[in-house]
């Protein structure tokens, strides 16, 4: 692709993504741009209409700033940018930055530029597209033209352009109470692999592989609790890194404040709302009950796994849907199986 097809091509693909991915695309934007620590989504609960927050700076000067993340095809105008201005006011950001997917009107450009105390930068469609295409962020150049990084793309999805489940988006973490414990430690700033190994003996007090270190996070990520960022460099080599999604913050937040049944709300709905759990539950619909031999072959037909590897996640996938009041296992000679039984108007 030539330069004006590749910006066209980069601002479909962030206009598709969920609002909240788009977020995480900025997030990464400014991170990947900037000399930023403590860099994060805002909470849950938000910062007044926050979305970005974080500390720019080192040796000579530092400074917090605030980031409006809008994902519009529609002009941003005064009101929102009054809004922003006053939002980085109350929480006593230093500067700020507005990005949207769609462009500026001349009244929210003057409000920005009016603004002395706290400094604001505007970055549109264009610019956005720009920076992307200097960064090579979801792009790569191919001598005078650019192709698409798919695996940059697939850090917003859990499933393959084939709509078949990715093979990390299949469980096999076979403990909440172990999978709670690593999503408090990415939230403390534990972010790579070795770094939540380390977490995970010292809390627990038991042995653990640096296989189990990814099978946890990448559980979360199956629930939307966690999103991946791009890889970073952890003592010379080049590794994921982990953080926090706004329903990871929630559920977070539920479970340190001993709210249990909140606790246990959030978890339910989002094991429901897991891709290889919505292609079982219809299955399930569809047929009333299903063997555990036949949830591996689900688990096969409906994701990127072979058939061995497949069986060997059934285990815990049978345990996420062993959770859910819709379905129960019980006990089928040797084995078990699985039987739907809510039903409802929209099973219909």
């Amino acid at each position: 692709m030539k330069r004006p097809e590749a910006k066209d091509e980069l601002l479909d693909r962030a206009l598709n993504i969920e609002p909240e991915q788009f977020e995480h695309l900025c997030k990464i934007l400014v991170e990947q741009t900037e000399q930023t620590s403590d860099i994060e989504l805002t909470p849950f609960h938000g910062d007044g209409g926050i979305d970005i927050r974080g500390s720019i700076g080192r040796e000579f000067y530092s400074g917090q700033f605030g980031v409006q993340v809008k994902q519009y095809t529609q002009n941003i105008g005064s009101p929102s940018m009054r809004n922003f201005v006053g939002a980085l006011s109350t929480h006593n950001y230093q500067f700020g930055s507005f990005i949207t997917s769609s462009t500026f009107n001349s009244g929210a450009i003057e409000v920005a530029q009016g603004e002395v105390s706290q400094p604001i930068t505007l970055i549109d469609r264009d610019r956005l597209t720009d920076i992307m295409l200097e960064r090579e962020l979801g792009i790569v150049h191919v001598g005078d033209e650019f192709e698409i990084d798919h695996e940059f793309w697939d850090l917003f999805g859990t499933s393959t352009g084939e709509d078949l489940v990715k093979s990390d988006a299949v469980p096999q973490a076979d403990s909440f109470d172990v999978m709670n414990i690593v999503m408090q430690g990415i939230d403390k700033g534990y972010r790579y692999k070795y770094e939540i190994l380390e977490y995970m003996k010292r809390e627990t007090g038991d042995d653990w592989t640096p296989r189990q270190a990814d099978y946890y996070p990448q559980a979360a990520w199956a629930l939307g609790y966690v999103h991946k960022d791009p890889q970073g460099e952890y003592n010379g080599r080049q590794m994921r890194q982990w953080g926090l999604t706004r329903d990871g913050e929630e559920y977070l937040t539920f479970i340190q404040s001993g709210d249990d049944e909140s606790a246990k709300d959030s978890l339910l709905e989002h094991i429901q709302r897991a891709d290889i759990s919505q292609s079982i539950l219809q299955y399930l619909r569809e047929n009333g009950s299903i063997s555990h031999d036949e949830l591996g072959q689900i688990i096969e037909e409906e994701s990127e796994l072979n058939e061995t590897t497949a069986n060997r996640r059934r285990g815990t996938v049978g345990r996420w849907l062993n959770m859910l009041p819709e379905v129960r296992q019980s006990r089928d000679g040797h084995t078990y199986k699985y039987e739907y039984l809510k039903k409802n108007l929209d099973d219909y």
